[in-house]
């Protein structure tokens, strides 16, 4: 093998290993952003169950690969006494998944062992890890236990500093300062990969860092039942636009999952004024 070729492989395993992106979606992970940090990819650690699997069944973990590079093998592991340090491997998915979407996968769990509080673990092939609690018992298990969200007053975040003194949504137990650093590694971790943002100029962080907050902390609807400040499709399209989105990456946030906030109304009194304009141009 020439030196080329060898600089080649290194090269391409190296962007592999940077840049692919790839999650927990089901059960719900302490982090809902894709994270590196061994070994539950940061975020707050559930209070309470967001599972009950049956002992010595199959369960259903569903696992998401956002980029075209976050393919590769996921290995499943529990800690039946509910840390993050001690996992027993309980099964791999061999060569899937190999290309961007969700992948549902059927997890035997061992049939010799119980847990009121136990965490499951999933981590990639390309190095990315989630967790999430989860409770194992012989009777009443197989449905969602806890996902419920629960309005939270924050203040004194270190990075999402724009819902200080505001009511956020955020999953029972969970802890906001928590959540405030998981957003902030994403934040810092992608504005700083070329692979994912070629420009991380200051448009580009100007536009990022409010989305990615709005994602972590939506605000709690008002008396009405309406949300005060929606994610804007808008908004997504900036990032994309601003931060010049990648190819590789470009399904990382699909904006087709927001409404537009554009009114067609608004745009009325525009199309008067330009009218108007038009006429008198015309007349004189």
């Amino acid at each position: 093998m020439n030196k080329t070729v060898q600089i080649l492989l290194i090269i391409s395993t190296f962007i592999a290993i940077i840049s692919a992106h790839s999650a927990l979606v089901s059960p719900k992970p302490f982090n809902p952003n894709q994270s590196k940090q061994a070994q539950c990819g940061g975020g707050s650690q559930q209070a309470d169950p967001q599972v009950t699997f049956c002992a010595g069944q199959d369960a259903t973990i569903v696992w998401q690969v956002f980029a075209s590079d976050g393919n590769g093998a996921v290995t499943f592991g529990i800690d039946y006494a509910g840390g993050v340090t001690t996992f027993e491997t309980i099964q791999s998915t061999g060569t899937t998944p190999t290309t961007v979407g969700k992948y549902t996968f059927s997890l035997k769990i061992p049939a010799d062992k119980t847990s009121a509080k136990a965490t499951l673990q999933a981590k990639s092939t390309t190095g990315w890890y989630s967790c999430s609690t989860v409770a194992i018992a012989t009777t009443g298990c197989g449905a969602d236990t806890a996902v419920a969200k629960e309005p939270t007053e924050v203040d004194d975040l270190n990075f999402c500093t724009m819902v200080n003194d505001k009511t956020v949504m955020i999953d029972t137990g969970a802890d906001a300062d928590t959540l405030d650093g998981a957003a902030q590694l994403t934040y810092s971790t992608n504005i700083a990969n070329p692979l994912v943002f070629a420009n991380n100029g200051s448009q580009c962080q100007q536009a990022y860092k409010p989305f990615l907050c709005k994602l972590t902390f939506p605000l709690a609807k008002g008396s009405d039942g309406v949300d005060p400040d929606p994610i804007c499709k808008e908004e997504c399209e900036n990032v994309s636009t601003y931060c010049q989105t990648t190819e590789l990456h470009s399904t990382l946030y699909p904006c087709d999952e927001y409404a537009s906030c554009n009114s067609s109304s608004a745009l009325v009194p525009a199309f008067v004024l330009l009218a108007i304009f038009a006429i008198f141009s015309l007349l004189f």
